[in-house]
C-alpha cells in the first residue's frame, strides 16, 4: 500500500504540468482565417513633381486634404500561436486605400490577446507590410495597421474578432495632367508620393 501510495505521488505532478501547459493550448498552434471589412478615409497628403510634357517646364504641386470615402478590403490569414497571448500571421487581400486605388496587400501582423488566444475578451496589434498595384506596376505601397477589437471564442477551433484599427498607406500613385488630360509618363515624374490615413472597420474568422 505504501509503494502505491508513494508511485500515485511521484505520478502526480507528471499528470499535473501537461494539463496546465495545455490549458491555451486546446488546438493546434496553426491558424487560418480570413479578415474583411470597410476603411473610412480620413485625411490626404500629397505631394507631385513632374515634368509637362509639352512645354518641358517642371510642376510642383503639393496639398492635403479632408475626405470621406469609404473602401473596402479583405484578406486571408495563416498564423500561428507563439505562446497563450501572442499570435502572429501572414494576411494576403485586396485593399482599397483611395478612390479608385486597389492593391494586392501581404503583411505581418502580430496580435496580443489579453485573456488567452482561445477565450473571448479584448486584444491589441500592428501590422505592417507592401501592397502593389491591380497593374502591377514597380511602385510599391507601404502599409500599417495599429489598432485593437475584441475575439468571440465560437467553439474549441473557431473565434470571430471584431476589430478597429488606424491605417497609413504611403503610396506612389499616377499623376493625373489636368491640362494634357491624361496621366503623366512616368519617365517624366520626379516625386509622386500620396499618403493616406484611414479608420478601418473589420470582421474576422479564424480556425
Amino acid at each position: 500500500m505504501k509503494k502505491c501510495i508513494l508511485i500515485i505521488a511521484a505520478l502526480l505532478p507528471l499528470l499535473y504540468c501537461p494539463a496546465k501547459a495545455q490549458d491555451w493550448r486546446v488546438r493546434s498552434p496553426l491558424r487560418f482565417g480570413v479578415e474583411w471589412g470597410y476603411s473610412l478615409s480620413v485625411y490626404k497628403y500629397y505631394h507631385f513633381n513632374y515634368i509637362e510634357a509639352t512645354d518641358g517646364y517642371r510642376v510642383d504641386d503639393e496639398g492635403s486634404s479632408s475626405s470621406w470615402l469609404i473602401n473596402a478590403y479583405g484578406v486571408g490569414m495563416v498564423g500561428v500561436d507563439l505562446s497563450r497571448y501572442l499570435n502572429l500571421s501572414l494576411n494576403i487581400g485586396l485593399t482599397g486605400i483611395y478612390r479608385g486605388r486597389n492593391v494586392y496587400s501581404a503583411s505581418i501582423r502580430g496580435s496580443w490577446y489579453f485573456s488567452n488566444v482561445n477565450s473571448s475578451g479584448f486584444f491589441i496589434y500592428s501590422d505592417g507590410g507592401l501592397g502593389i498595384s491591380e497593374a502591377f506596376d514597380e511602385d510599391f505601397c507601404a502599409l500599417m495597421h495599429i489598432g485593437g477589437g475584441y475575439r468571440i471564442s465560437l467553439s474549441r477551433r473557431s473565434d470571430l474578432d471584431l476589430s478597429l484599427s488606424f491605417r497609413s498607406a504611403l503610396d506612389h500613385p499616377e499623376i493625373w495632367d489636368e491640362w494634357e488630360g491624361k496621366y503623366v509618363e512616368k519617365r517624366n515624374i520626379r516625386r509622386n508620393n500620396a499618403l493616406y490615413y484611414a479608420l478601418c472597420f473589420g470582421i474576422g474568422i479564424s480556425f
